[in-house]
């Protein structure tokens, strides 16, 4: 499915018409961009099988998303104490008081009590993107939940986002459906007033108007204006490194724009594509050892130049020590896979490589 089958307030836009209400007007009647998108496809396929599609997992990740998803449901079932009626991919609808749709979006699974209680909503994350750290701070999560209570008639409603490649599985239960529907629909009607309000943000990422937004491409005008020399005060460099955030994304789409033109019979004035082969792979380690044994290298030459996926094997780990891990928090596994791999000094199966170092917004400050 494509942002174009979505409703301009889905509710994986919520989080983008909080922070810039004026990113509805600028989206409306905007298509998504033509072209591939293999983070998306990839999405879908794995959401499909989950749901019980037809296809195979693409690979071992995806394996194991769909592996953590399992046992997420299966372990918010046992955390509801009843036997529940599980539903997959629901559309979902969201009325104001005068009978006029909101919004609409599809839930990954609703677990629905046979006995009438309150439910839970569950939202699949198969990638690594960022989203707020508490459910209760999340509104794609929350108009979930506001849409299946109404659907469902409960009074309250547990959420919850799987995000296994991150390690994050945060929820939160509304238990007041009245401050929950204040929150989301205060949101939607944002959108709405005569004022274009825009603002910049980690939020303008998947937006469609990034390319005509005036408030992005003023910023981007700005950044290329400035002279770095002239930034000595760490307030003003902060200030500056928050427009060139907004600003590369526009200059990477741009990029991305002007590859497409030179792939086009009429080409790009003054450029060529020009085509790199593909990184080599050993598809057959077993196959690859025996045609260098032939060859007279030694198994210790040989495995001094094998490159071992550490997370990879991690996963492996904890697929098959699953039953002991369930209940163990993030912080309590990663210590135990730590201490695993490195300690035994210089006999250690692993060792760290010098530390990197990244700039990362402090949420404390």
């Amino acid at each position: 499915m494509s942002n174009n089958d979505h409703h301009i307030n889905g509710p994986s836009a919520l989080l983008r018409r909080q922070e810039c209400p004026g990113s509805a007007r600028m989206e409306a009647g905007l298509l998504e961009p033509p072209g591939d998108n293999e983070d998306r496809d990839r999405g879908v396929l794995i959401h499909a099988i989950v749901a019980g599609g037809e296809g195979e997992l693409p690979d071992d990740d995806a394996r194991y998303i769909a592996d953590a998803w399992h046992e997420a449901v299966a372990r918010m079932t046992e955390a509801i104490g009843v036997e529940c009626r599980v539903h997959r991919e629901v559309r979902l609808e969201l009325y104001d008081d005068y009978g006029e749709l909101l919004t609409f979006g599809t839930s990954d699974l609703i677990l629905e009590p046979v006995d009438g209680s309150p439910g839970a909503v569950l939202d699949l994350k198969t990638g690594r993107g960022e989203y707020p750290d508490l459910a209760q701070d999340d509104p794609q999560l929350g108009a979930y939940g506001l849409m299946a209570a109404d659907h469902f008639g409960w009074p309250s409603v547990t959420v919850q986002r799987v995000q296994p490649l991150l390690g994050q599985y945060p929820d939160y239960t509304w238990e007041d459906i009245g401050d929950l529907r204040e929150w989301i629909t205060g949101i939607i009607e944002g959108t709405r007033t005569p004022e274009l309000w825009l603002a910049t943000g980690s939020h303008c990422t998947y937006c469609r108007a990034r390319p005509i937004c005036p408030q992005v491409r003023a910023e981007a005008a700005e950044v290329a204006a400035v002279t770095p020399a002239d930034i000595i005060d760490p307030y003003q460099l902060r200030d500056w490194y928050e427009r060139a955030k907004v600003a590369a994304p526009l200059c990477e789409q741009i990029a991305k724009m002007a590859k497409e033109a030179a792939a086009t019979e009429g080409g790009l004035p003054g450029y060529k594509l020009r085509k790199s082969r593909g990184r080599m792979y050993c598809a057959d380690p077993a196959a690859m050892w025996a045609r260098m044994e032939a060859a007279g290298i030694t198994l210790d030459a040989f495995q001094s130049a094998l490159t071992v996926s550490v997370s990879a094997a991690r996963k492996l780990w904890e697929q098959a020590n699953a039953e002991a891990m369930e209940g163990v928090t993030k912080k309590a596994l990663d210590a135990e896979w730590e201490a695993m791999i490195t300690d035994g000094g210089e006999s250690a199966p692993c060792r760290r490589g010098a530390a990197t170092f990244s700039v990362v917004a402090d949420r404390g400050a």
